[in-house]
């Protein structure tokens, strides 16, 4: 990419990167890392002409809640000290599946959109809550 000095990298990221919930640190670091990366990465890439689009979608419903609440279940069963914060996470999740209208397609076509456009933005959001905190 260098050599011809065009290409475009697209890095996945969350809003999960830029706020954190409760029982989200492992998720959420790795995605704010991501964040870090494209940053540098981009200004690194800027002399070759090859942009770096983070690509930062919102809730979307995916099997990504099924398996997290599979894996969460020794956690959420036991009478621990994160069983109600567990009980109150997955509350929420169900909620925010309940009330997401975002699909992976409509997510596919934003990542379409950052690679076709010419002069493409450095981060590009996906769903409604993307909007909503383009306060950063």
């Amino acid at each position: 990419m260098r050599e011809r000095r065009s290409g475009r990298i697209l890095m996945m990221s969350s809003i999960s990167g830029l706020v954190t919930a409760p029982t989200q640190g492992a998720y959420s670091s790795s995605k704010h890392a991501l964040e870090a990366l494209s940053n540098a990465l981009r200004m690194e890439l800027y002399p070759f002409h090859i942009p770096v689009v983070l690509i930062e979608p919102g809730y979307i419903v995916t099997g990504i809640g099924k398996a997290a609440a599979e894996l969460s279940k020794p956690y959420v069963e036991k009478d621990g000290p994160y069983a109600s914060l567990y009980a109150r996470f997955f509350i929420s999740v169900n909620a925010a599946r309940t009330r997401s209208k975002t699909t992976p397609e409509d997510c596919a076509r934003v990542m379409l959109r950052a690679i076709e456009t010419p002069r493409p933005k450095p981060r590009y959001g996906v769903t409604s809550l993307y909007h909503f905190m383009k306060w950063r």
